[in-house]
């Protein structure tokens, strides 16, 4: 685990799911993948995803 790690997760009968994702050096992108899994112990990738920073460094007007 580094300090540009996110990690997130939830636990609910017959329903685990969780996230680890890295945020970019410049802080505008953030990769990773949801997993899950129904006992919490076999996980399979459940999607992937990237959110990206819309008019990041763009001076108000």
């Amino acid at each position: 685990m580094t300090a540009r790690t996110w990690h997130q997760w939830r636990s609910a009968p017959d329903f685990h799911q969780r996230l680890t994702a890295t945020i970019s050096v410049d802080g505008n992108t953030i990769e990773g993948q949801w997993e899950q899994s129904p006992d919490g112990e076999q996980w399979t990738t459940d999607f992937d995803v990237t959110y990206v920073r819309t008019g990041a460094g763009k001076p108000q007007s």
